[in-house]
């Protein structure tokens, strides 16, 4: 299933690697989106409460920031706390940083 994530969120910021019907225009979501969300299927998203989260705290797209549910488990043997589960958020600035290097 991590290669599928990682795949997807490369095909975000490139356009490249999925299938899109020939002649079409592909707009990279990267370009034009400020804030990028994994989540499952059976979630609800409310996009305002996103909204209003990322306001309260000031935080811009254009800076680094991820969050959702943190992992502390793992703090042992990775050296850092994994985000994890139902909803994972990225702003632009991370997912391209993060997009660059699955490449």
């Amino acid at each position: 299933i991590w290669e599928k994530i990682w795949r997807a969120w490369v095909y975000v910021v490139t356009g490249k690697g999925g299938s899109t019907p020939a002649g079409s225009d592909v707009m990279v979501g990267a370009n034009i989106s400020e804030w990028f969300v994994k989540v499952d299927a059976d979630t609800f998203l409310f996009p305002e409460n996103l909204s209003r989260y990322v306001k309260a705290r000031n935080w811009s797209y254009n800076d680094h920031h991820y969050f959702g549910h943190v992992l502390h488990h793992r703090v042992e043997d990775r050296g850092v706390p994994i985000v994890a589960g139902a909803a994972v958020f990225f702003s632009r600035a991370t997912l391209l940083a993060a997009a660059d290097s699955f490449q």
